[in-house]
């Protein structure tokens, strides 16, 4: 049991990285008004990480 405990830790232990890139969009939006531009460079970055979260997910619901 205990090894599946370090396995479910260390599959989100890999999202954190992921899960940053969109920290700062989730403030922004609530806070507007730094003057934050997005690229599309930005936008696509955060729409994979959208993405692999998505997956994630899914996987681990079925």
């Amino acid at each position: 049991m205990n090894g599946l405990l370090v396995e479910k830790e260390s599959n989100l232990d890999s999202l954190y990285e992921t899960v940053e890139i969109l920290e700062d969009y989730g403030v922004e939006v609530r806070y507007p008004g730094d003057g934050t531009l997005l690229t599309e460079e930005n936008m696509h970055e955060a729409y994979q990480a959208a993405l692999k979260i998505k997956e994630f997910i899914k996987l681990k619901v079925n």
